[in-house]
């Protein structure tokens, strides 16, 4: 295998919220994390990338220094060692661990051919021209794109990389593949003081008359990373849930799994790399 399993951190609540957390090793010494979601069907949240580029102001990956892009092998490999691991096969592989899936695009494509599974997830921030080369892939696949803002400076703020991925770009090559790949679903961070006013969820009902075929608008509670954001309060999660109920897009509140053990949406990092002794080998300081 192109990987060892060097650690891994469970979370047992009953099987509404059972999650595992793998922390890999590779060939060079380089640490990053997946996690098993126990779900109706079996899922595994799988890495492409050690570390990431994209650096997202509220997801602690981002912290990370980038490392390199995941071969194919390896990602296969997350997938083969963790049902050893467990006795049980993998129903959906979730393309959003660490790293953003579209600029290790070949590698991602690759490794779903490889694994011949029913059906992928695929969460990113948008990479023109990469879209349309994952659609082309013809896979069965489901597309959640990371919206998380309104409007486009908001947006620049959250992920400092949209500045060279604009969002209007990004919508027309979303809508012009959404036949091919299926219904669309958007994810939306519902963030303190930040994107959660209510100007803020008109005006994204009115950005979301833009996209075609969206299935859901997933608003997302934000997993604390001590980054100095908060998640909104219950009464602003109800008003966005009522203007865009009632604007047409049906939409719902996601708590991620396994937050206890650090394993939720943007918790994934390398904060264990100490314990493994391996700060000599990886020349951290």
């Amino acid at each position: 295998m192109a990987l060892e399993i060097v650690k891994k951190i469970e979370c047992d609540n009953g099987m509404e919220d059972r999650t595992i957390k793998y922390l890999f090793k590779t060939k060079d010494n380089l640490i990053f994390e997946s996690v098993l979601i126990f779900e109706e069907q079996l899922t595994l949240c799988a890495s492409s990338q050690v570390g990431c580029i994209v650096n997202c102001t509220f997801c602690k990956t981002g912290e990370d220094k980038f490392k390199r892009n995941l071969t194919s092998e390896e990602i296969v490999s997350q997938v083969r060692l963790i049902e050893k691991d467990v006795g049980m096969t993998v129903d959906c592989v979730s393309y959003m661990g660490m790293g953003e899936p579209l600029l290790n695009l070949d590698n991602v494509i690759r490794s779903m051919k490889s694994l011949k599974k029913r059906y992928y997830k695929l969460s990113t921030i948008g990479v023109p021209g990469k879209i349309k080369k994952l659609a082309r892939a013809k896979l069965p696949l489901e597309l959640y794109f990371s919206l998380h803002a309104p409007n486009e400076d908001i947006r620049r703020k959250l992920i400092p990389i949209s500045k060279t991925y604009k969002l209007e770009e990004i919508i027309e090559e979303i809508n012009s593949v959404s036949k091919k790949i299926g219904k669309i679903n958007l994810w939306y961070l519902m963030l303190k003081g930040v994107n959660d006013k209510e100007e803020h969820a008109v005006e994204l009902a009115e950005l979301l008359k833009k996209f075609k075929n969206i299935k859901f608008v997933i608003l997302k509670k934000y997993c604390e990373n001590y980054m100095g954001i908060q998640s909104s309060n219950p009464a602003n999660v109800f008003m966005f849930n009522r203007i865009l109920s009632l604007s047409g897009f049906s939409n719902y509140y996601s708590v991620s799994e396994g937050q206890q053990i650090k394993a939720g949406c943007g918790q994934l990092s390398q904060k264990y790399m100490k314990e493994l002794n391996m700060d000599s080998q990886l020349n951290i300081k």
